[in-house]
């Protein structure tokens, strides 16, 4: 009885269980259908609709609406009147109709494979900034470089796209649109090992084409091409019009002309062969005086082979009427040749560089050179290259010309290590003479995350008649230097990698520089060497006594580098010019803003000397007006040909126009774009006069001279006592300054009237 209870009991656990089983799978499977069927329908309901775009609306910025969406397991995804806005307002889609049918079943081997997918009519509208956000696009942009870039998700897609269109436009006080209609094309994205196909056309602004049409096999073995051929043709594009693109990319460009291209790519067993033909018609760059027209179409020509990660340039060709470069070679070592006119490269070298418009250059370019790459290391080699003809010239100084002048260089850059490497650099002259040759050149740049250290060392020798026409334009003007020399530079600077401002502030470096002689107001130096050191940022610089128009120069002064507004101090106070000959182009430009006496004089010869107490010389031409000088000059055996003003002094005096004087030591100050002294006296032979005011650097005049007179018109000598002596205002500018002798022979009849009158008073009253 007991075994047949256990029996039965058994026999019922097993029928529960089956029972069970039976009524889970029937369970599991209507539970399945009901996903199968339950969750097209939620989707493809109003419902469904609004909560798919709840989902993506709250992880985009913007809104993307629809008008209907609706999806089957055998009629695949269909969705109608698709837009999406950005909350700026920059970016807008919209989209007629969109049909795909996916391979739901390829997701289980992590694969996309769409099929069949039509977008019609979709409709993008892109807005570009302003010029002016430009800049801040790209910095914006560029902080995105380290990104990886995206991998396109889909395996397999046939893909038609209909009647599409974009617009780019370009905002700001010049708004500018750039149409894209008739977009066309048809992908197809086929399985590893066959035939892939690409076919896009489209045109631009109504009046180019571009199409893009090829097939391509991927080898079943890996990222290898079995074979293919791709083809796109540009037909009569404005460049102009393409204004707003460049400014999405973030680049200021001002182009235009007419762009004619044939791109050929061919495959056979992974080996490529891409061969390129482009012509620019009217093509011209810049705007206003600025813009450089091409009279004649800028050609490009190239060939180029691969297997694998091996590319060889066969040829690359850029012909223009005034520049042509030529190339060949593969990635690791390529060869260059570039024939240039300077004269005419010149404007659009300016464009692209902050060479000062002021400098002209002139002479025939050819040069020839190696570009070698490895590891991340370059080399650039430039050998035997040549300029004929070369000619430097600034307003205002004398050029630089020679018939030819050569240049050897290896240079080498190691992108890892932050380093340049200048092995050699020599620039010749057309008798073999070394116009600037740089034995040794090395800037190392060591960065950690919390310390940035910069290091260089120069040993150069140079011509300074070459460098300073190299250099014209960032030297004073009117400077002339003449010699050659030797100069050893050494610079290091440590600084927090995440302060980079802070790097001239930790500046330390020493050099010097030498001349054997120089031009500069009138001031002919003599050999002088100047010696530079710079500590924590501030530049120390020390003139030794050296000679300058027979008589002695010496200065010490220094630069804080760190500041925002630099300056040239002085160290401390001392005799700077001593006992130097005058001549008339320091008159013309230095003395004539120190006394109206100098206006339009001539024939002067003199000796004077200049003792500075403080003085600051701004470095940028912003700050000019904050120039400060507080000195002390004099002027001994003074003689010169009168000018007109003077001319006025010697006919009051009754002297003669050419006449010896003597400036006695006077304390000046320069400030506020003013030389003001309350003192200087001037002797005109044994006649003093007594000049007082200020000198505007614009050549306004706030002026009183006292004459050798007293008075009751009683003549005043040199060196003798004298009564309250008669003062007159200097009237005019600096360029047409002048003693009003009515008003001053009427000022003095009033004085001798009142005179006479207090004399004949007292005697009546005695």
């Amino acid at each position: 009885m007991c075994s047949e209870a256990k029996t039965q009991k058994t026999v019922n656990r097993k029928g529960r269980g089956i029972r069970i089983l039976k009524w889970g799978s029937i369970a599991a499977a209507c539970l399945i259908l009901l996903l199968f069927f339950g969750i097209p329908l939620f989707l493809s309901s109003s419902g469904g609709t609004g909560f798919l775009l709840k989902q993506i609306n709250s992880s985009v910025d913007g809104q993307v609406q629809m008008d209907d969406f609706s999806m089957g397991w055998f009629k695949g995804i269909k969705l109608t009147g698709l837009s999406y806005a950005d909350s700026a307002g920059n970016t807008s889609v919209r989209v007629r109709r969109i049909e795909t049918r996916p391979k739901y079943t390829s997701l289980l081997g992590g694969k996309v494979k769409l099929g069949r997918t039509v977008i019609d009519q979709p409709r993008i509208y892109l807005k570009a900034p302003a010029e002016q956000d430009i800049a801040e696009e790209a910095k914006t942009s560029s902080a995105k470089l380290d990104t990886p870039p995206p991998v396109f998700p889909v395996n397999q897609i046939d893909l038609e796209l209909i009647n599409g269109s974009a617009t780019v436009e370009l905002t700001g006080d010049m708004p500018q649109k750039v149409l894209f209609t008739n977009i066309a094309s048809t992908v197809q994205i086929a399985d590893v090992g066959k035939p892939s196909s690409v076919d896009i056309s489209m045109d631009v602004d109504d009046t180019s084409k571009i199409s893009a049409k090829g097939t391509v096999t991927p080898s079943k073995k890996g990222w290898t091409l079995e074979d293919g051929d791709f083809n796109v043709q540009i037909s009569k594009l404005q460049l102009a019009s393409l204004k707003p693109l460049f400014a999405l990319a973030g680049q200021e460009m001002d182009i235009s002309g007419e762009l004619n291209s044939d791109i050929t790519v061919k495959v056979d067993n992974n080996a490529v062969a891409l061969e390129a033909d482009a012509a620019i018609t009217d093509f011209s760059q810049g705007v206003g005086d600025q813009r450089v027209v091409f009279e004649e179409p800028v050609t490009i020509k190239a060939t180029i082979t691969g297997v694998g990660k091996n590319i060889e340039i066969k040829t690359a060709k850029i012909r223009s009427q005034f520049c042509n470069l030529d190339c060949s070679g593969t990635l690791e070592s390529m060869d260059y040749a570039i024939d240039a006119d300077l004269a005419r490269l010149q404007p659009i070298v300016e464009q692209f560089t902050d060479m000062p418009p002021e400098v002209s250059v002139s002479g025939m370019l050819s040069a020839r050179g190696r570009v070698e790459m490895t590891d991340g290391q370059m080399r650039l080699v430039s050998e035997n290259s040549k300029i004929q003809q070369l000619k430097i010239s600034v307003p205002d100084s004398e050029p630089f010309i020679q018939d030819q002048v050569t240049l050897d260089a290896d240079v080498r850059m190691d992108m890892g290590e932050k380093t340049i490497d200048i092995r050699s650099l020599n620039l010749q002259g057309s008798r073999g003479e070394t116009l600037i040759n740089v034995t040794k050149g090395v800037v190392k740049k060591k960065v950690s995350n919390a310390q940035t250290q910069l290091s260089g060392q120069f040993e150069v020798e140079y011509d300074w008649q070459v460098l300073s026409a190299f250099a014209s334009a960032y030297l004073p003007e009117g400077l002339s230097v003449k010699g050659k020399r030797k100069s050893d530079i050494h610079f290091e600077s440590a600084y927090p990698t995440d302060s980079p401002e802070q790097m001239m502030a930790n500046l330390n470096a020493d050099g010097s520089l030498g001349f054997d002689s120089a031009s500069y107001f009138g001031m002919n130096f003599g050999p002088t060497e100047l010696k530079a050191n710079v500590q924590k940022g501030v530049l120390d610089l020390q003139i030794p006594q050296t000679t300058v128009n027979e008589g002695t120069l010496q200065f010490s002064g220094h630069i804080d580098l760190t500041a925002e507004s630099r300056f040239l101090r002085l160290t401390e106070p001392m005799l700077i010019l001593d006992k130097i000959h005058l001549n008339d182009t320091m008159t013309e430009l230095l003395l004539l803003y120190t006394n109206p006496l100098f206006v339009d004089a001539s024939e002067t010869s003199g000796i004077a000397s200049f003792s500075c107490a403080e003085l600051a010389i701004p470095l940028s031409a912003e700050d000019q007006a904050q120039t400060m000088i507080r000195g002390r000059f004099q002027i001994d055996s003074l003689r010169m040909r009168a000018g007109d003003f003077m001319g006025q002094l010697l006919t009051l005096l009754q002297t003669r126009d050419t006449v010896t004087m003597t400036v006695h030591p006077t304390d000046f100050v320069l400030a506020d774009n003013f030389l003001s002294y309350e003192d200087m006296q001037v002797d005109i032979d044994d006649n003093p006069l007594n000049f007082k005011g200020r000198i505007g650097l614009d050549k306004t005049l706030s002026m009183t001279v006292r004459l050798p007179w007293t008075t009751d018109l009683h003549s005043v000598k040199t060196g003798r006592s004298s009564q309250e002596r008669v003062t007159v205002p200097i009237e005019g500018s600096l360029d047409h300054p002048k003693i009003d002798t009515t008003k001053f022979l009427e000022e003095q009849g009033k004085e001798l009237i009142e005179q006479e009158i207090m004399k004949q008073l007292d005697r009546l009253f005695k």
